[in-house]
């Protein structure tokens, strides 16, 4: 029942459900990315890639790490700066970020996706 309620409080907020809401993340002064809240598809095929069966149960598990990069590599739409040394955005090249770079952008994602906090189902 929350989770309804989540999503109603953001379609409250939204005129145009298929309009792309992207955020721009500083790494440093020279450096930033252009990442885009994920769609439902997005979301749900980064968790099916992740989801393992425990050989001999019926118990699914996620593999969070792989959540975290499928969910990168669907949400980061350009990048800028000398830092990316004229790389274009593509599957390989977000994979091949430095850790703390990744770590910055993935935290960034996550915080876009978070569902409605309750002061903003308030308003």
């Amino acid at each position: 029942m929350e989770n309804v309620q989540d999503a109603r409080a953001i379609a409250n907020q939204v005129e145009d459900f298929f309009a792309q809401v992207d955020r721009r993340v500083e790494i440093d002064s020279d450096n930033w990315v252009v990442i885009k809240r994920l769609t439902f598809g997005e979301t749900k095929k980064s968790l099916e890639l992740a989801m393992k069966q425990i050989p001999g149960s019926n118990e699914l598990v996620f593999d969070q790490g792989i959540i975290q990069m499928e969910q990168m590599v669907s949400s980061i739409v350009s990048w800028e700066g000398p830092g990316f040394g004229g790389r274009p955005v593509s599957r390989e090249n977000i994979l091949a970020l430095p850790s703390y770079v990744g770590d910055l952008i993935a935290s960034e994602i996550s915080d876009l996706n978070a569902p409605v906090s309750d002061d903003e189902k308030k308003e």
